[in-house]
């Protein structure tokens, strides 16, 4: 699919020389080799936003990928929000090592698979004006100039068509409000496999018993597909 740059499309051997050569590695080979055989259109306002996505995804591809395995799970999945015209991002949080993430199939600034820094708590409003009220006082309480709202029990859950704002605790607190709302949270393998392959370029599979002497794993794993600039169509 499409992969354009200052709207002007871009093959993946040309815009692989955007980049710092020494981040033109495998992992950055997979993650566009990803993105163009991708179904998602991804446009990129400038050069510096194309730069900045393949960075952070490529970071995770090269330096988390057993946090990836066990975070980016059917069974951690939590929900997805979509906005018009984009593709669903879905939300993780895991009960055994407390992280939460997402992965973002598509955005103006590009697919994003994220680990947060610190694990963020997910607020579902139901009105727009609720939404943009508990905006306000979250940035007050992220500046340091007020406390955490307190939360109805209904906006603690997921349903669907609500609004959706997160946030989190830390040295750098964080505010963010979602562009779409929550369209789904049944899990469902699939839609995490999907994902992972649109924004990463990996799969999930099952290692089969037959297949033991030979791998020595048994279970679910994430392989990484890797691919190179000749293999670029």
């Amino acid at each position: 699919m499409t992969i354009s740059i200052d709207n002007k499309k871009e093959r993946p051997e040309t815009a692989i020389k955007l980049i710092s050569e020494w981040e033109r590695d495998n992992c950055a080979c997979q993650i566009l080799g990803a993105w163009h055989k991708s179904q998602i259109s991804h446009r990129f306002k400038n050069k510096g936003i194309f730069k900045e996505a393949i960075r952070r995804n490529r970071e995770a591809l090269k330096f988390r990928l057993p946090e990836i395995k066990n975070l980016f799970t059917a069974k951690n999945y939590q929900f997805s929000t979509e906005a018009p015209g984009t593709k669903q991002t879905l939300y993780f949080a895991s009960d055994i090592t407390k992280q939460t993430g997402r992965l973002r199939q598509q955005h103006r600034k590009g697919p994003l698979a994220q680990i947060d820094e610190n694990p963020r708590t997910h607020i579902f409003p139901r009105s727009k004006h609720r939404l943009m009220e508990l905006e306000k006082r979250l940035n007050k309480w992220k500046h340091r100039k007020g406390h955490i709202p307190r939360l109805r029990a209904e906006e603690t859950q997921p349903t669907i068509n609500r609004y959706h704002i997160e946030f989190s605790d830390g040295k750098h607190r964080k505010v963010h409000k979602s562009r779409g709302r929550v369209n789904e949270f049944r899990r469902s393998a699939g839609r995490v496999r999907s994902a992972l392959n649109e924004i990463l370029g990996i799969r999930q599979m099952i290692v089969h018993r037959g297949q033991d002497a030979l791998n020595g794993i048994v279970g679910t794993r994430i392989i990484p597909v890797r691919v190179g600039p000749a293999d670029f169509p």
